[in-house]
């Protein structure tokens, strides 16, 4: 099964299970999960769905660095505490 952004992604999160800030991003992406207590592992995709940057995240850990990307749209997939996997898009400068 090929990765097909129109059809795996049901919709582009805009929940408050997370924000990201600044969106757009030039260096360090901030991720906020509010209620996060334990670690959780994040990734940053391409809009091809390849995975560019696995990282886990925690309470006092919650910075992605993503000036090695290319400017771009990308997404940050999470995965909520119900299992369900969320994305959230945000564009790199």
């Amino acid at each position: 099964h090929k990765w097909n952004p129109t059809q795996d992604v049901k919709s582009i999160s805009t929940s408050k299970e997370i924000s990201i800030y600044p969106n757009p991003v030039k260096g360090m992406l901030n991720v906020n999960i509010p209620g996060l207590d334990a670690s959780i592992k994040v990734s940053v995709m391409d809009l091809n769905g390849k995975k560019l940057i696995d990282q886990t995240l925690s309470k006092n850990r919650n910075q992605i660095d993503v000036s090695g990307l290319s400017a771009g749209i990308y997404l940050l997939q999470s995965s909520s505490v119900d299992g369900r996997i969320n994305y959230t898009k945000f564009i790199v400068q």
